[in-house]
């Protein structure tokens, strides 16, 4: 009797579970693509900026006086004769009018020229007034008008078309009040990707169904990673359709990551009026936990201020830098971005059998639309934790 090993029809692997402190814990998940546009997904409040003015209510601020350069002419083009023109600017607004600019003459020759007068604009002017002469230093008795957005006047004539009865000002009336800006809210553009994943097997003494549904579980347990490999190339680099991504790194600095994640927190703090989330990979979300600038609660992974932090596989491999470069030899890149947003269909998985080899096929897959809130910032810190790629 030949006695050997038993080898059983299957071997039952241990249960799957996502690990804590992905980027699907992190964010915001919606089942089902159909309600969701591939572009523009929502509509953001969270990038509002606010200020403050030094009392309360706003204080009046006068409009300064206009400041003019020199005037130049032309002896061709126009019907003005020969004679010296002096030229003096006022800027007005709703509430009045500035005193006059210093005096500007030019001197014109034949009776064909034309003059430009010159001024540097003024903040906060809705016109400006031109008074000219060509008597007397200071006896300016008209004047001509020009738009807010006007730094200069030509005149072809004198004294010309649209010339008015008046003299300047002798005391400022152009009031104003703090100019406050409000900003329009932003509709974020989000980025289309597919996740796969498969195995491929002998098929003797297996069960196809039974090596689907594996295979789903573990593509569902470990997809994070293929998201964050998606917005790692695709939208935390900037570029393309996106806004450059603003890199923190402070020149000739070598930071850790609890540094970097310091950084990451200041500048979001006064740019962001949501919870931020860091993005980083798993080895430097380890570094944040023994350097006590993070921790976990249940499957969730935050700093010690609440940012959500998105530790995951997926940004280290690949690791990239603001435009696409691959991270240096000993370093790593950190990015903060708002909220992100992710909607994802059904896992569709497929199996068949090559019966020529034997061999059990077995893929799944899921699409994706992800977009992030407002703004993404990146920092450079000095220690090299992203392991060789795989893919």
């Amino acid at each position: 009797m030949v006695t050997g090993i038993v080898v059983p029809n299957r071997i039952d692997v241990p249960a799957i579970t996502a690990r804590p402190g992905e980027l699907l814990d992190a964010a915001t998940v919606h089942e089902g693509l159909g309600w969701l546009a591939p572009e523009s997904i929502f509509e953001s409040f969270n990038c509002l900026t606010t200020d403050a003015v030094p009392v309360w209510p706003c204080p009046a601020i006068t409009l300064a006086a206009p400041v003019q350069s020199a005037s130049s002419t032309a002896t061709t083009g126009g019907t003005i004769p020969a004679g010296t023109y002096r030229f003096v600017v006022t800027a007005i607004n709703g509430s009045g009018e500035t005193i006059k600019s210093n005096e500007v003459s030019q001197v014109t020759t034949g009776a064909t020229s034309r003059i430009t007068v010159n001024w540097a604009a003024v903040p906060n002017a809705t016109g400006y007034r031109i008074y000219g002469t060509n008597g007397a230093s200071g006896s300016q008795a008209n004047y001509y008008e020009a738009s807010g957005a006007a730094v200069s006047l030509i005149l072809s004539s004198w004294p010309g078309a649209g010339v008015q009865s008046g003299t300047p000002p002798t005391a400022n009336t152009a009031a104003t009040h703090a100019t406050k800006t409000f900003e329009v809210p932003g509709w974020n553009d989000g980025v289309r990707f597919a996740v796969y994943g498969g195995t491929k097997c002998k098929g003797i003494g297996s069960d196809m169904a039974r090596a689907q549904s594996e295979v789903e579980r573990v593509f569902v347990a470990n997809e994070s990673v293929g998201v964050e490999r998606a917005l790692m190339t695709m939208r935390l680099v900037g570029g393309g359709a996106f806004p450059a991504t603003t890199d923190l790194t402070p020149a000739g600095s070598t930071l850790t990551p609890a540094e970097g994640l310091a950084y990451l927190e200041a500048y979001m703090a006064g740019n962001y009026a949501g919870v931020p989330t860091i993005h980083v990979g798993r080895g430097v979300g380890s570094l944040l936990m023994t350097q006590n600038a993070a921790e976990r609660n249940g499957n969730l992974f935050f700093s010690k201020q609440g940012s959500k932090i998105a530790s995951g596989g997926g940004y280290a491999n690949p690791n990239l830098a603001p435009g696409g470069a691959a991270a240096a030899v000993g370093q790593s890149w950190m990015y903060a971005t708002g909220e992100v947003v992710i909607a994802r269909g059904d896992v569709i998985s497929q199996a068949s059998l090559d019966q020529t080899t034997n061999e059990q096929i077995v893929l799944a897959e899921r699409a994706y639309v992800a977009a992030v809130d407002c703004l993404v910032v990146a920092i450079k810190v000095g220690q090299d934790i992203n392991p060789a790629a795989t893919l």
